[in-house]
């Protein structure tokens, strides 16, 4: 059986303003990163468990919430240097 490292850091917030800290998790490894970037994933919480809510790829370090939009949050891509994405959850 082969197995596959992947490494992931996570951080909780209410990104959609609704009381419910979501999940961002970034996933580092050879199956989720390419050549510009890994994957991240938002989950909710329902009831007892997680749902996903959305996944991107392409993305680096940093991933920023806006302190003034939380709902905001802004994805970059090193490889071209400029905002890839500004998602906003509802």
């Amino acid at each position: 059986m082969i197995y596959i490292k992947v490494r992931y850091y996570y951080n909780r917030i209410d990104i959609n303003g609704d009381g419910v800290p979501e999940v961002i998790v970034y996933l580092v490894g050879p199956f989720v990163c390419g050549t510009g970037g890994c994957s991240l994933v938002i989950f909710k919480q329902l009831n007892q468990s997680y749902q996903l809510i959305s996944s991107f790829t392409l993305v680096n370090n940093p991933i920023i919430v806006s302190r003034f939009n939380k709902k905001a949050v802004s994805l970059f891509n090193k490889s071209i240097g400029v905002v890839m994405q500004d998602i906003t959850l509802i």
